[in-house]
């Protein structure tokens, strides 16, 4: 089957242009001031910074804080063939990450056939795994399909942001204010077992939506102490 051609307006890919030149560099700028804490940084050094490969799964609202952490390590995402879509990849391609574009409504079987096959040889993947449309914080069964077939752990991982400011989007983009602090949290990996009936594809894809959102649960509480240490009346007294 042929992949869906990419139709979309001038106009949009001269914005997506223009953004994939102005962001990265934005960013660089803007994450600078940021200060990053990783819970159970042990987890994380095993289990995507030892050189095998892995899933990473997280949920979309968090995307930018690894995007940003996780730059020029070559990993694997996948792209909608949307406008939105388009931008992204135009942004992070200076960023180190490779894409196969695909979405549930438009190429998305043969996208994730090209993810399984490009992982199977070497590639780490990064899964939003309620991307793009949502619902939020509910994982697709394309997680679960993605590790079956390749064989790798799924590591889920958790993200919170002291002083952020949340879009009125579907999944409630977070966008960190300058000088704030991110909290990363991963947990252990998961591996998925390759032979499942449908029912234990739910099951599991159930396992790691659970696993995700307990993740983002533990940032957010450490965050939270976070905040609350630094406008204390003792804190500020000092």
């Amino acid at each position: 089957m042929r992949k869906p051609r990419l139709e979309h307006p001038l106009g949009v890919q001269i914005l997506s242009g223009v953004l994939g030149w102005i962001v990265p560099w934005f960013l660089r700028i803007w994450f600078w001031t940021l200060r990053v804490t990783v819970l159970h940084p042990e987890l994380q050094r095993r289990a995507l910074l030892s050189g095998k490969n892995a899933i990473g799964v997280l949920w979309h609202q968090n995307f930018i804080f690894y995007a940003w952490y996780f730059r020029q390590r070559g990993y694997l995402v996948m792209s909608s063939w949307s406008r939105d879509g388009e931008i992204m990849v135009r942004v992070m391609r200076p960023l180190g990450y490779r894409h196969v574009r695909g979405s549930s409504s438009r190429g998305g079987a043969e996208a994730m056939h090209e993810l399984v096959q490009r992982v199977r040889k070497g590639k780490t993947a990064a899964i939003v795994a309620d991307g793009p449309r949502g619902p939020a914080r509910v994982a697709k069964t394309g997680v679960v399909t993605a590790a079956r077939h390749t064989g790798l752990p799924v590591v889920p991982a958790g993200a919170y942001c002291c002083r952020a400011k949340r879009l009125r989007s579907w999944d409630r983009t977070a966008l960190p204010r300058p000088f704030s602090r991110i909290i990363l949290s991963f947990g252990e990996p998961i591996q998925v077992p390759d032979r499942l009936t449908p029912d234990e594809v739910e099951v599991w894809r159930k396992k790691i939506e659970d696993e995700v959102t307990r993740l983002e649960n533990e940032a957010e509480a450490y965050g939270r102490r976070v905040e609350e240490a630094w406008t204390s009346p003792t804190t500020r007294a000092r």
